[in-house]
């Protein structure tokens, strides 16, 4: 397997590469912020969603103080299983577990602020949050598909990376 510092070459290589790629190809009207947020995810999923978040590892330590956010998905998912290696599977997995504790923290940080500061509306707020997540897709369908390709790919260039070098060490030893 390739070192972290590998990894994060690659994955930096391919969003320097890719953005002037994106601009050329994209359609007319070019719409910069749907490079933005391709550029974004691309970078977010290699070198934050990385598929080593399951190791104690330098993407891991990352995190910093919310390391801990980690700490099931490590004892859930076995390094280098289906599920984190995979190219679809493993990075939407890592996004919706990411989501699921933002919407935690959003909903104790909105408990703390009716509790001891204002008095809101949680159960209304929680329902906006979803909603506005939910159709997203339809009030941002080109954000929406740069952000899912930067996710894919920041994962796909992580495991293709790792099958090469499999690859490559399994040859050498043959005979």
């Amino acid at each position: 397997m390739p070192s972290g510092k590998a990894h994060d070459t690659i994955t930096l290589t391919a969003a320097a590469a890719s953005g002037p790629l994106w601009w050329h190809f994209a359609p007319e009207p070019k719409d910069w912020t749907a490079g933005v947020v391709y550029l974004g995810a691309l970078l977010f999923s290699g070198l934050a969603l990385s598929p080593v978040l399951d190791l104690d590892s330098s993407v891991y330590r990352r995190w910093g103080v919310f390391r801990w956010l980690w700490w099931p998905y490590q004892r859930l998912v076995r390094h280098r299983s289906w599920i984190s290696h995979s190219f679809l599977f493993g990075p939407l997995l890592r996004t919706l577990y990411f989501l699921a504790f933002v919407f935690l923290l959003f909903r104790l940080s909105s408990w703390v602020v009716d509790y001891f500061l204002v008095p809101v509306d949680r159960n209304g707020l929680s329902r906006q949050w979803a909603h506005a997540l939910l159709h997203l897709w339809h009030t941002h369908p080109l954000h929406c598909q740069m952000l899912l390709l930067g996710l894919l790919l920041g994962a796909a260039l992580h495991v293709s990376a790792d099958m090469a070098v499999t690859a490559f060490k399994r040859s050498r030893r043959r005979p």
